[in-house]
């Protein structure tokens, strides 16, 4: 029956993860045409290569765990997952009702599990087809509509009496046929929503537009770029866009930095002296830079505009909220529909130079030499470190889990990316990610498109970066989770390629072959600092 579901609302990639009591669901989804089917062992793992999935095709993708705490083991990726609006639909099968609380193995009570991350659980009964069928069909809509939903499938035993080949393709075409999918059209953004900001960005004497994380799309760098020719757009590569302004150059305008100056918009009003904003509209999801958040929080607005995807989430990232725009999907119709506002502001600010920290160097390198490819490429960093050096040297849309800046699932996040893409992946990531990661590569579907840069430079360095922590005797040990372990292992385990360097001079050498496409396996390359 989900399979038929699935196909009945175009969604047809699933991540497949073994075990006993979901194999029935996993025999009809990997028999299914139509279904593309990937194995990963490790649940935490496989609902991020989900993750990576979904994001690269904006489609929801299937996560088939078995009983017990398989399903909490997607939980981080769940949570990432619905603070970002990417879709999953996680299927966990479950020991029937009367089995629950007797003590009977891999049994805990499994609805409701994500219920704290504002993920509803559809319960599909066993013996209520009707029931059933409304229940599905309401979880496959609302993934479509780009929610994160949980089915939890108790199921008797046998579990392993399949229909043959013949008699569930009969069942299949059966329930295609009698299947009317109920599809949920999200509004286009609409014109008093529009009216509203346009009054504020035409009346406020300095108005920034700030665009949090975005989905990488051509449509929406244009929009963003044609919006920075008539406003102060402040940006990260986490967005698209290469016209706008970084965090830190913004921030350093307004703190008068006489390096620094703002640009004009083309008319005969100079600009003189930093000018603090009195109305901010917000677009879209994170930001890396705390920094910024926290300088204007300081700021006192007149008006701050949020644009929302989800109607029943308010978020107040500048702790001044005065409007919520409600616009699922919508940002590049809102976009669009800005450029018509007459108002004339600043529109560039010229960048200063900041010096490269150790780590930068490393990043700044390989970006640079990415510059050379010939070939498409897309770029995930791990959080912490690498992504704050990345906003420094990366000329290209920047992929990173934002959503809840956690340690984990960046590698699976690129690798699933891999998987359906024929572009060039990079993941550059610090030691722990990758540790904490690594069964990642546990895939046997990972082709020559995945690239690795792991910086190890034996611990977390983000921690260093606290005021005070590297005072108390526990640092080294307990809080920046010092080690001495390599990635070499690691990658002659799963047959992955691998290469080091020891100095900035040797990372130039091995670039040329990291960077080059014409392998079968997925390639490494650790910097060891």
């Amino acid at each position: 029956m989900i399979p038929a579901y699935a196909l009945a609302h175009g969604i047809t990639h699933a991540i497949l993860c073994p075990g006993s009591r979901n194999a029935p669901i996993v025999h009809y989804l990997s028999t299914t045409e139509g279904i593309t089917c990937y194995p990963v062992t490790d649940e935490r793992s496989a609902a991020y290569y989900a993750l990576g999935i979904a994001a690269a095709t904006q489609r929801p993708v299937i996560v088939s765990v078995t009983s017990g705490t398989a399903l909490l083991n997607c939980t981080p990726a769940v949570a990432e997952a619905t603070m970002r609006g990417i879709p999953l639909i996680i299927i966990s099968a479950d020991r029937p009702a009367i089995d629950i609380d007797t003590l009977a193995g891999q049994t805990l009570h499994q609805a409701g599990a994500y219920a704290n991350l504002g993920v509803k659980t559809y319960e599909i009964p066993e013996d209520n087809i009707k029931l059933a069928n409304r229940r599905i069909n309401e979880a496959f809509a609302a993934a479509i509509a780009g929610e994160t939903v949980h089915l939890n499938v108790p199921l008797s035993e046998p579990l392993y009496d399949f229909h043959s080949p013949d008699e569930q393709r009969k069942q299949l075409e059966a329930l295609l046929a009698t299947i009317r999918p109920i599809r949920i059209h999200r509004p286009a953004v609409s014109q008093e929503a529009i009216d509203t900001i346009k009054d504020a960005l035409s009346t406020a004497e300095h108005p920034l537009i700030i665009i949090g994380q975005l989905p990488n799309s051509r449509q929406l760098e244009r929009a963003i770029d044609e919006l920075a020719k008539h406003f102060i757009v402040v940006s990260e590569p986490l967005s698209p866009g290469t016209k706008t302004i970084l965090p830190d150059d913004y921030i350093a305008y307004l703190e008068g930095n006489p390096e620094l100056r703002l640009g004009t918009c083309g008319t005969d009003v100079p600009v003189c002296g930093q000018r603090e904003p009195d109305y901010i509209l917000y677009i879209g999801g994170h930001l890396v830079s705390r920094h910024l958040l926290r300088r204007l929080q300081q700021v006192q607005l007149k008006q701050c505009h949020v644009v929302v995807s989800n109607p029943a989430t308010i978020v107040d990232p500048l702790h001044q909220l005065t409007d919520v725009i409600v616009s699922p999907n919508g940002e590049l119709a809102l976009l669009q529909a800005l450029h018509d506002s007459k108002t004339t502001v600043i529109k560039s600010l010229n960048k200063g130079n900041s010096r490269l920290s150790p780590l930068g160097e490393w990043v700044g390198a390989f970006e640079s030499a990415l510059l050379d490819a010939d070939y498409d490429f897309q770029v995930h960093y791990a959080n912490s470190t690498v992504v704050r050096e990345a906003l420094r040297s990366a000329e290209h849309y920047v992929w990173c889990n934002r959503g809840v800046n956690g340690i984990e699932g960046s590698i699976s996040t690129a690798a699933g990316h891999s998987l359906v893409t024929r572009d060039m992946v990079f993941c550059v990531t610090g030691d722990l990610s990758f540790f904490y990661d690594s069964n990642a590569l546990w895939q046997q579907d990972l082709g020559g498109n995945l690239r690795i840069l792991v910086i190890n430079d034996g611990g977390g360095s983000i921690f260093s970066r606290l005021p005070g922590a590297k005072d108390s005797p526990a640092f080294e040990r307990f809080i920046s989770g010092s080690h001495h372990s390599s990635v070499h292992g690691i990658a002659d385990s799963h047959d992955i390629g691998y290469l080091s360097a020891h100095s900035i001079d040797e990372l130039h050498r091995r670039l040329p072959t990291f960077l080059q496409s014409a392998t079968k396996r997925p390639l490494i390359l650790e910097v060891i600092v």
